[in-house]
């Protein structure tokens, strides 16, 4: 029968059918594994995960970077880390199985009866609702400045973790303090657990779990009914990667002046300035003011000489080096995914800031004023320790040139929109006369790109096996189509670096590559990103979606978002739950969705 109705009337109907799957609350079931990607909420510094040396404990702690995130002897422990959660019965540990939503955890002891909820409802505030068993809290490190004001209430200030802990109870259940850990007892109503800067008063009455647990599920279907269309045998890992993405964000807070998505809630708890470039490209569509924070944050940062910060975390800015200027690259994403119109107040933001980081490049990185651009470390590059920077700096790239010809199309566009003529001109002028310097100074003979020191002839630079010579890939079509056709030729199936899970940053053909050398071998996401979108600008949008196919199927292999890749395994490598590499899957997947 549904068959024979109209397309009006069958519109209608799943219209209606997806308002009541939603309305009911039955969400579309994701999960993901504790170890890889953390627990959290949006605006909150504090996660669970899995304990990395105990597989099926978990652990709270702070991705704060002003809790130091190294190890202080004699403590075992990273001084992020604050409790360890642990089930109790009859005075005795027992194991647990954990389910995972993006709303909450349910921790169930393997045997016996027992149930323990947990969910974070805002930055500060766990909620833990018990039954039939005792959670404990094992503190890392000593409690010291321990309280107690009553069996309901407790606290402490964890030496390190520049956290205070405050634990309350409601309910039939109490807390007590043995030796490292707080033990709340079972069949209560509701306990909370407060992380925060300093102590705070406890709301009068008890929050309720269900009304908290109903407002996150609210918020995460408001959140993924954003995400991008991606084919469907990657919908899973585009779910995790759109939770990711969400639960990254922190700030405003201390030191950061807008809302910032972290790298990862683990160990690269701070952010970058060229990875939130492609993190503000990913969510740009969803939410174009968080898109636009990813770029503006730096730039609130920005030094009077135009400088902006390598990282900045909760507590500080680091200058000293820098990151690669894709600012240019990820604006006219946005501007194209946004339509001009809604981008237009951004631009006005940020076209002024980007000016002066330009000039910035052209004052302090041009050392023998011959107007291209040098590396003055490795780090500058992004490609911290790719082999092109094993001769030493000062260097001069040809990705470096590549990004700074993007940047000045950028503000081109930018100062169109401003109705500024005469200076989208002049941009125009810079962007042809600075691709004229790219190709005379790093183009041989043969259409590849070398990479010179500024004192080396094009005919003294050793050949060099890195991926970053290929980075000028991204300049798509403004390339001459001879020298598309021959870099292009170079990484299709078959040759030094297509491996069957991507690009590797290394060719494993050269005597320099290792599995897990970090710019040295592995695939990473954002040189898979630019070299991608590049080939789609050039028309080769075959090689392009070969290349889309092999990243995102070796990243849904297990969900893990991991900060780069074995070329040769595909094994994830390094931090996990890290969104540059969501980002890139989902714009990548995004695309192949549409080109199917």
């Amino acid at each position: 029968m549904f068959l024979k109705l109209g397309i009006l009337q069958k519109s209608l109907i799943l219209i209606f059918l997806c308002s009541y799957y939603l309305i009911c609350g039955q969400e579309k079931q994701i999960s993901f594994s504790l170890k890889t990607v953390p627990f959290s909420q949006p605006g909150s510094f504090y996660t669970i995960k899995e304990v990395h040396n105990e597989p099926g404990t978990l652990e709270i702690t702070t991705a704060k970077r002003s809790a130091v995130t190294y190890r202080w002897d004699p403590d075992k422990a990273w001084s992020n880390n604050i409790f360890k959660l642990r089930l109790i019965r009859d005075g005795e540990s027992v194991s647990y199985q954990i389910t995972v939503s993006p709303w909450e955890l349910v921790l169930k002891p393997k045997s016996g009866k027992g149930q323990v909820k947990i969910t974070l409802t805002n930055k500060e505030d766990f909620l833990f609702q018990i039954q039939d068993i005792e959670v404990v809290l094992e503190s890392y490190r000593s409690l010291k400045g321990v309280h107690q004001r009553s069996e309901k209430e407790a606290g402490f200030v964890p030496h390190f973790s520049k956290t205070t802990a405050q634990l309350k109870i409601f309910g039939q259940g109490a807390i007590s303090i043995q030796n490292k850990s707080f033990v709340m007892q079972d069949n209560a109503k509701v306990a909370v657990l407060r992380l925060s800067d300093f102590p705070k008063p406890w709301e009068a009455k008890a929050p309720n779990y269900q009304e908290t647990i109903a407002q996150i599920k609210k918020e995460w279907r408001n959140w993924m009914s954003k995400a991008p269309k991606v084919p469907e045998e990657l919908e899973e890992s585009r779910d995790i990667a759109w939770y990711i993405m969400r639960n990254m964000i922190v700030g405003p807070y201390n030191n950061y002046s807008r809302q910032a998505i972290l790298m990862s809630k683990m160990g690269m708890n701070q952010i970058w300035a060229w990875d939130n470039c492609i993190n503000a490209v990913s969510v740009a569509k969803a939410n174009p003011k968080l898109a636009w924070d990813q770029i503006q944050i730096f730039f609130d940062k920005q030094t009077e000489t135009g400088m902006i910060p390598d990282p900045i975390n909760d507590y500080t800015n680091q200058y000293g080096f820098t990151k690669p200027p894709i600012q240019g690259w990820a604006i006219l994403k946005m501007i194209e995914i946004q339509g001009e119109q809604k981008a237009l107040p951004f631009v006005k933001e940020v076209y002024d800031p980007m000016r002066q980081y330009i000039n910035w490049w052209f004052t302090f990185r041009d050392i023998n004023g011959n107007s291209l651009l040098e590396y003055f470390d490795g780090v500058d590059s992004g490609w911290d320790n790719a082999t092109v920077f094993d001769k030493g700096c000062p260097i001069e790239g040809p990705d470096l040139a590549a990004h700074m010809i993007i940047q000045f199309q950028a503000m081109a566009k930018m100062a169109k929109m401003l109705k500024k003529p005469e200076e989208a001109t002049q941009w125009k002028e810079k962007q042809k006369s600075h691709l004229k310097l790219l190709l005379n100074r790093f183009l041989n003979k043969n259409n590849r790109f070398e990479y010179p020191k500024i004192e080396e002839s094009l005919a003294q630079t050793e050949k060099n096996k890195s991926l970053i010579r290929y980075i000028p890939i991204e300049l798509g079509s403004t390339l001459p189509k001879d020298i598309i056709d021959a870099l292009a030729e170079d990484l299709l199936p078959g040759g030094d670096y297509m491996t069957n899970y991507g690009l590797a940053s290394e060719s494993p053909k050269s005597a320099h590559y290792e599995s897990d050398g970090y710019w040295r071998g592995p695939i990473w996401a954002p040189s898979t990103l630019l070299i991608f979108d590049g080939l789609v600008k050039a028309g080769k949008k075959e090689q392009a979606k070969e290349i889309a196919i092999r990243f995102c199927n070796m990243v849904a292999k297990d969900n893990g978002f991991y900060e780069n890749y074995d070329a040769l395994t595909g094994e994830g490598l390094r931090d996990k739950g890290y969104t540059w590499t969501a980002a890139s899957f989902l714009i990548m997947a995004e695309w192949l969705a549409k080109n199917q």
